[in-house]
């Protein structure tokens, strides 16, 4: 037996290969129950940065790694309808129908959950090349 037959049979140390030990939720029933726990999470309006479960990252690998428990599908779905309870927050507050309700705090809270800016927050992808905007002057 020569070195290279030596080599490609022998195993290395640790576990051996396909096992699931870094594996947070190791088998389809306890990886199904998360995504309807991540799910949940998500239909409430929770932002997928601030997922108690598990962090986003995580999701991903799970939707992209087994996609029969966790369908991408759902996940959107849920993302949607997080997002569509907010704005029916934001109308029922509009129309008065919560009392006390602070304008104010749900702007706040819907342009941090949706990444939007106003005018003035917009930055330069790099500091050595500065943001221009077009400057107009009245004659």
């Amino acid at each position: 037996m020569d070195i290279t037959e030596t080599l490609t049979k022998r195993r290395r140390a640790g576990a051996p290969r396909g096992n699931s030990n870094r594996l947070r939720w190791k088998t389809s029933e306890e990886r199904q129950v998360a995504c309807a726990v991540i799910c949940k999470e998500l239909e409430a309006g929770r932002p997928k940065e601030y997922l108690v479960t598990a962090d986003w990252d995580t999701v991903e690998r799970y939707i992209r790694n087994f996609p029969e428990d966790f369908p991408h599908e759902d996940i959107q779905t849920a993302v949607r309808t997080g997002i569509n309870k907010l704005i029916a927050v934001g109308y029922a507050g509009m129309t008065g129908q919560v009392p006390g309700w602070s304008a104010s705090a749900w702007i706040m809270m819907v342009m941090n959950r949706t990444n939007w800016r106003l005018r003035g927050d917009v930055t330069s992808a790099s500091p050595e090349t500065p943001q221009s905007y077009p400057v107009t002057t009245s004659s």
